[in-house]
């Protein structure tokens, strides 16, 4: 919960403005994205894929 907590009060200090923009290009960047799922286990496939190349 303290975690929680410091990630909370370090977000609250960024404007919202920054934050999005900045979502925005990790998230839109595809030339620079090696993956870009929601799923825990699909992350875990391509890291474990990286580790065996």
């Amino acid at each position: 919960m303290e975690k929680e907590k410091r990630w909370k009060k370090l977000l609250g200090r960024i404007p919202l403005e920054d934050y999005l923009a900045a979502e925005n290009r990790a998230i839109f960047r595809f030339d620079c994205a090696l993956v870009y799922t929601d799923k825990i286990e699909d992350v875990l496939k391509f890291l474990q894929n990286q580790l065996d190349q």
